[in-house]
């Protein structure tokens, strides 16, 4: 959508709008002058937020300036309103049943207002409270579970499960140390010298694709240790790894410095208020500079404590393995002002740190256990899934039979994929589990969030990059759609047609043949009935698999740019002057002229200027010199030509001629 039309439905100027924008949220650029369709939704919607609001500020202003009296009889007067609650939307009864008010006598409110509202329709709080306010109501905002975000009630729920448990059965629990930072910093490599194992060379590219969780034990003590990805395409994992954790160790090189991720994972942990360390790594590089890194940590008010703030720090060499019992005893030391508690003997529940469909297993669920202890044979429901534990996995892959509080715990035995993030709890029974229908992840089926479901006139012209997606597991899913999001342009736009977990099926072959879509996976392969399927068609279809993320964001972008219409430019390669006109027969031109600058070729494409004005495109169809033909002609020179053209060409005509050069477009172009 053009931005002056977006302006227009607006009712305010084009400049007025880009003013606007930046402080409702959203910054396309003084210069855009379009803006997604989709985007554009949430601009209107935005806008219509802040017109609402302001023109409740104003009713208010009004009513205060018309209502002055002493502060005495203000306060009086607050106390004789009456308070009502109001949601972030409700239906025209139910803001009546709220005002104490018939129902047909809210409507006509609604109407002198300028807003037509049956019975059923839902207003919106701004509505609500502007037309409360009016009847002299002090007006609260009611947020309830409906208008909590899924995040805090996941939250809200965990809190009220992790509430009963009993004082008296209270015991110390192991930690739970999430690793964030940077990408390349060396947090896997960190992992490696504690955990003694070489996990970072099976990372695709040696980036960690998933979260992985993994028990360690110094001094008698276990400590469990969540690694969460660096790269940008992850920040949803790291997120979520910090809402389970205890303590957070942030890596910053020594030779690096703060970094964009290590932002956001500060970001993160002082959100979540996580008691973290810093550990400075690979202090053993030559270009090492703990100092210019404690000057960065001293910037955003994290001074260390040896240069007289509050930040703990650590200096190590993850590869070299310096400094290592020192940083996990100084996460022993911040976990033990913590006084870390668990009840063993409550009714279990943890929270799904990475989920995935194994072929011969089914779906598996790897969970933290935050109290109580899983058993197996034990019932749960984890979010809209269930099942009955048929193998409990500990982080060595060795089987066990329980796993208590602050263990990580690969569950095998759900009956459907459960989702990351989602809570998983010990129940008695599955009778009421079995009965829900609607599993929030229907992954065989589920379009992706990552195109608009309609097109509106304005979007006629987007040309979109159908594909399937196949990956692995949830987080990598999520990880992926969260970064094909971002590839927003006015001209072109991926549209996942079919998402799903586990290798491709019979089914996105045939769709792929019938829409024309790509296959993108990650991690995954065709099925064998995929294969044979793919045999049936005279166009093999081969899927377009990775190992790393970002390289399958980098293979969309690139198919993407090639459907973006090059950018056309002209480039004058020499200019002519008509002297003599010999002949003229239909559009043919016989002509005798000069070259004044450059080289006219023949076959060129030329303007035919007339008195500085364009009159005519034109083509010179023939060359000659001394009456021979020739390919080109050079500055000073005179000649003669055939120049095709619809109009009649005349003495003192200047021919420019050009070139048109066609450059591809990138995506940010």
């Amino acid at each position: 959508m053009n931005i002056t039309e977006l302006a227009r439905q607006l009712n305010v100027s084009p400049e007025v709008l880009r003013e606007k924008l930046p402080e409702l949220g959203f910054d396309i650029g003084k210069r855009a002058i379009k803006i997604d369709n989709v985007l554009a939704q949430r601009v209107k919607a935005a806008w219509q937020g802040m017109e609402a609001e302001e023109a409740r500020k104003r009713k208010a202003a009004e009513r205060k300036a018309e209502n002055q009296v002493t502060d005495e009889k203000e306060e009086i007067a607050v106390e004789d309103k009456k308070v009502i609650s109001i949601p972030d939307t409700l239906t025209v009864n139910e803001f009546a049943e709220r005002l104490s008010m018939p129902v047909a006598k809210v409507m006509t409110l609604l109407m002198q207002n300028g807003i037509m509202a049956t019975l059923n329709e839902r207003i919106d709080y701004e509505t609500a409270a502007i037309l409360a306010e009016d009847l002299d109501y002090v007006v609260e905002r009611d947020v309830t579970e409906a208008e909590i975000g899924a995040e805090d009630k996941k939250r809200a729920k965990l809190e009220k499960v992790l509430g009963t448990q009993k004082k008296e059965n209270l015991a110390d629990r192991p930690p739970v140390v999430v690793v964030m930072g940077h990408v390349d910093h060396g947090k896997t490599k960190l992992l490696d010298a504690i955990r003694k194992t070489n996990v970072v060379d099976g990372e695709s590219g040696g980036i960690t694709q998933h979260i992985g969780a993994y028990q360690v034990e110094k001094n008698g003590r276990k400590m469990t240790f969540i690694d969460t990805p660096g790269h940008e395409a992850f920040s949803m994992m790291r997120v979520r790894g910090g809402q389970v954790a205890d303590v957070a160790i942030l890596v910053v090189a020594a030779d690096d410095g703060i970094m964009p991720q290590t932002l956001e994972s500060l970001n993160v942990i002082q959100k979540e208020e996580i008691p973290f360390v810093i550990a400075i790594n690979k202090i053993d590089k030559p270009d090492a500079d703990i100092d210019r890194i404690k000057q960065q940590l001293s910037e955003l008010n994290l001074a260390p404590e040896d240069w007289g703030g509050k930040a703990v720090t650590a200096e190590i060499s993850a590869k070299e393995n310096i400094g290592i019992d020192e940083l996990l005893e100084t996460v022993l030391l911040v976990v033990d002002l913590e006084e870390l508690k668990a009840d063993p003997n409550a009714d279990a529940c943890g929270t799904v740190v990475e989920a995935k469909v194994d072929k011969g297993e089914g779906p598996i669920a790897t969970v933290i256990v935050h109290a109580g202890t899983l058993k197996v044979g034990d019932n749960v429901v984890v979010g809209d899934a269930y099942g009955r534990i048929k193998s409990l996995i500990d982080f060595n892959g060795e089987r066990i039979q329980k796993a208590g509080p602050s263990m990580p715990v690969k569950i095998i035995g759900l009956k459907t994929p459960a989702a990351v993030g989602d809570l998983c709890e010990r129940v008695e029974s599955l009778k009421n589990a079995k009965k829900k229908k609607n599993y929030h992840i229907q992954m065989e089926e589920k379009p992706a969030v990552v195109v608009a479901a309609e097109s509106s006139d304005d979007e006629s012209d987007v040309k979109e990059f159908p594909i399937i997606l196949r990956v692995d597991v949830l987080g990598s899913l999520e990880a992926v759609v969260s970064s094909l999001a971002k590839l927003v342009h006015p001209e072109v736009r991926v549209k996942v047609v079919r998402q799903g977990l586990g290798d491709f099926t019979e089914g996105d072959i045939k769709q792929a043949v019938d829409l024309g879509a790509a296959l993108v996976g990650f991690n995954v392969t065709l099925s064998a009935a995929a294969k044979e399927a793919s045999s049936r068609f005279e166009e093999k279809i081969e899927p377009h698999n990775f190992t790393i993320i970002y390289e399958l964001v980098d293979y969309v972008k690139d198919e993407l740019e090639k459907m973006l219409d090059p950018e056309v430019s002209e480039k004058i390669v020499s200019k002519a002057q008509v002297i003599a006109l010999f002949k003229q027969t239909g559009k043919e031109n016989i002509i005798g002229g000069r070259v004044e600058e450059g080289t006219l070729k023949k076959g060129s494409r030329v303007r035919v200027m007339r008195k500085g004005e364009e009159v005519a495109d034109a083509m010179l169809a023939e060359l000659q010199s001394a009456k021979q033909p020739i390919d080109s002609i050079k500055s000073g020179s005179e000649f003669g030509a055939k120049v095709v053209s619809d109009v009649e060409l005349a003495e003192n005509d200047v021919l420019v001629a050009f070139e048109v050069e066609k450059k591809k477009r990138t995506f940010n172009s």
